[in-house]
């Protein structure tokens, strides 16, 4: 089908693609066409993708005007299932990503943590850890997906009230962040970004003792 009859899914819940691995896959397609083809279904005039998301991202970027695709008449739950498993089955997705999926999964008919757990071949307490992180406020969210923080750091913070993770987002002193310092560009003589270091993850945890949390 050609692509521009194919949409990417707004219900899509990632929000990292490896720009280096979506690289290869582009060159890969270049040299190859793509092997496997794209799983999408009719919708709203066009053909939306449930699955093979980076592959038509690749087919773009390679300058292919045309994918192989299989067309399924899906249901929004059908659908949302098959999207979200599709992308919490890629190694490079992001915690934040994988909490958003889990969470989402869990609103569908007949799905437990268990469930998801087993769907996915993850521990229980993997599963319940990363869905807690739906609980960071958006600043630290945010925060997280720009990888400043870990994600032992985010399952500590979101076991935190709202209120305590902002203050400990805010606190200049004795709170997330120990410093900044000013990255410079030697060839241009001029500042080039700031860079926060957090606070190793056993000193927050003690800071989340002092404050008395528990989200």
């Amino acid at each position: 089908m050609p692509l521009a009859e194919i949409r990417e899914s707004k219900l899509d819940i990632r929000t990292h693609f490896s720009v280096a691995k979506l690289s290869e896959l582009t060159e890969s397609v270049k040299q190859k066409g793509i092997i496997t083809p794209l799983l999408v279904r009719p919708h709203n005039g066009h053909l939306e993708i449930a699955a093979g998301h980076r592959r038509y991202r690749a087919a773009t970027a390679a300058g292919l005007v045309a994918a192989p695709v299989i067309v399924r008449e899906m249901d929004d739950p059908t659908f949302l299932e098959i999207l979200t498993m599709e992308n919490l089955q890629h190694e490079e997705g992001h915690p934040m990503d994988e909490a958003v999926g889990y969470q989402r999964l869990l609103e569908l008919p007949g799905y437990t943590v268990d469930k998801v757990a087993t769907r996915v071949g993850k521990s229980t307490s993997y599963v319940y850890d990363r869905i807690h992180l739906t609980k960071l406020i958006k600043p630290l969210q945010v925060t997280f997906l720009a990888d400043e923080i870990s994600v032992g750091h985010a399952i500590v913070l979101a076991r935190l009230t709202a209120a305590d993770q902002q203050r400990c987002l805010n606190a200049e002193r004795g709170g997330l962040f120990t410093e900044e310092r000013t990255l410079w560009s030697w060839s241009a003589g001029i500042p080039e970004k700031e860079e926060r270091k957090a606070i190793s993850v056993k000193e927050l945890q003690a800071w989340g003792g002092d404050a008395g949390g528990g989200g």
